[in-house]
């Protein structure tokens, strides 16, 4: 009997994670070519994700455009055969790793949301972008069209960002299941 309580109460608890996964819906729409990323605001899962990596390869960063969220780590290796000294002077986040050489790396956490310029001090053509945004439920837009998927239900604010740092918001309600549709 004991055997058969712990199966059922096995199958309960899966039954109850397939039926909270189903509860989320979607955010689809068009940012047009001015809105590089979208994300939401408001009460959220606050969840961090792994630490990113951009790479100095080929006097380059790797990649040169990237998404984080607020809290997460971006590792900063040098896979060149020279030397490099990222930096920014972003109000979103001001920072300088200092020269480093082949083999070596850097760690940055960022803790604000907003657009971060990376540049090298010793090799004026590298460049990246980093843009921060406050969780993860966000979308890269720069294709012209986004979707953020498993979203809560609930009243939020959606926010899309320009390189600029031009912002435009509007409120949004998203329904348990199904998708709501922006246009920026």
């Amino acid at each position: 009997m004991i055997h058969r309580d712990r199966i059922s109460a096995l199958f309960m608890i899966g039954a109850l994670l397939v039926a909270s996964a189903a509860v989320a819906g979607e955010v689809t729409g068009n940012s047009g070519s001015d809105y590089a990323v979208v994300w939401l605001e408001g009460t959220l899962p606050k969840e961090i994700p792994a630490p990113l990596t951009v790479a100095q390869r080929g006097v380059r960063f790797t990649p040169d455009f990237a998404i984080v969220v607020v809290g997460q780590r971006v590792d900063f290796p040098n896979d060149d055969s020279v030397a490099h000294n990222v930096y920014s002077g972003s109000a979103t986040k001001q920072l300088n790793l200092g020269v480093y050489e082949k083999g070596e790396s850097r760690s940055v956490t960022f803790d604000q949301a907003g657009w971060v310029e990376l540049r090298c001090w010793l090799h004026k053509r590298m460049n990246a972008d980093i843009v921060v945004v406050p969780n993860r439920f966000y979308a890269d837009a720069r294709a012209g069209t986004f979707r953020i998927a498993g979203v809560p239900p609930g009243s939020y604010r959606i926010v899309a960002l320009r390189r600029d740092g031009t912002r435009n918001t509007k409120k949004i309600a998203v329904p348990a299941a199904g998708s709501v549709a922006v246009e920026f």
